[in-house]
């Protein structure tokens, strides 16, 4: 995570822009993952493997929940599926929730 962090500071720096990842495993692991992010920005998440149980649904609802509080992005992109319930407090901030199906929800389905 760190080495991702480093190189977009340095595109980043040379006037490229950078949407950061956000992604945060476990609940120790939030204060470095929003470590680099700049304030009020976009930023990404993917939500393939996140919602395949209650746990996984809830750590991505928190971890959500904290970027929205600490980082107030102004948009966050999603890659994969976009549940109303985990993105209610990004919605209820005015955040926009941008949302992309993956391949994998494409296959899915039926490539609609």
């Amino acid at each position: 995570m760190s080495r991702s962090r480093e190189v977009g500071y340095i595109l980043s720096a040379y006037g490229i822009k950078v949407v950061v990842n956000y992604r945060a495993t476990f609940e120790w692991t939030y204060e470095l993952a929003l470590t680099g992010i700049c304030y009020n920005g976009i930023v990404a998440i993917g939500t393939l493997g996140c919602l395949r149980d209650n746990e996984s649904r809830t750590l991505l609802k928190d971890s959500v929940h904290k970027l929205v509080e600490y980082i107030r992005p102004r948009v966050i992109i999603v890659y994969g599926y976009a549940p109303e319930d985990i993105f209610k407090c990004a919605t209820d901030s005015d955040c926009e929730i941008w949302q992309f199906d993956s391949l994998i929800s494409k296959a899915f389905n039926g490539g609609k």
